[in-house]
């Protein structure tokens, strides 16, 4: 729990929003609501999920060998927003996002009698974050954004499968907290409705590099 979670970066984090917070003038207040869609990519480094099948195992005391196991690194996802727009150039925003889920597969060799079991191994994950938004404008309705925060992830897996001589069924859950940042581009389609188009690191998820989420927002300023 709480796997490549630095206090040292939050402290970071959190001295680097108070200093631009002071930089800020109290221009055009607001808060903003939004949601949107996007596709996301699981930075597990090769997918290989050989670990995760044995750990399973292992778990509900059956005895195998050469497990292995894969899954897909594409998701899709979803999203919700809330935030305050302090002036033009910063805001705090909350979000919370489905990371998505991937569908993969396992195998494995039961020492109990050589024969070879395999099934479904399923993945999914979502995160809650709180971040500083920064914007700059680069045309009279265009602005481009970065953003920085942290989140709090979960991911849950789930294996399946069965033979003639055993079975299994289980889930694990782990979580954490780490950085997320974010670059994009803000489209003003009206003076209180506007089109982002993001991508966006949550980094830290499984202790590897996390999940890339590029998404479209369409957002609203009360």
């Amino acid at each position: 729990m709480y796997k490549g979670f630095s206090k040292m970066r939050v402290y970071t984090f959190f001295a680097t929003f108070s200093l631009l917070f002071t930089l800020t003038t109290q221009a055009e207040p607001g808060w903003y609501f939004g949601g949107g869609i996007g596709s996301g990519e699981v930075e597990v480094v090769g997918h290989n999920r050989s670990m995760m099948v044995a750990d399973f195992f292992a778990k509900e005391g059956i005895g195998v060998t050469n497990a292995s196991g894969g899954q897909p690194d594409d998701t899709d996802s979803f999203h919700f927003m809330l935030g305050y727009q302090f002036n033009d150039y910063f805001a705090l925003e909350g979000s919370w996002y489905d990371l998505g889920e991937t569908d993969g597969s396992f195998s494995a060799q039961l020492t109990s009698d050589a024969s070879t079991i395999t099934g479904s191994l399923d993945s999914e994950y979502e995160a809650g974050s709180f971040s500083l938004v920064g914007q700059y404008p680069v045309f009279k309705r265009v602005h481009v954004l970065a953003q920085a925060g942290l989140h709090y992830w979960r991911h849950e897996s789930t294996i399946k499968g069965s033979n003639a001589t055993a079975s299994i069924s289980a889930s694990d859950t782990e979580d954490g907290t780490d950085l997320l940042y974010g670059v994009g581009v803000k489209v003003e389609l009206g003076a209180s409705i506007y089109l982002l188009g993001s991508w966006t690191r949550f980094d830290g998820i499984e202790s590897e590099e996390g999940i890339d989420v590029k998404s479209i927002s369409l957002v609203y300023k009360f």
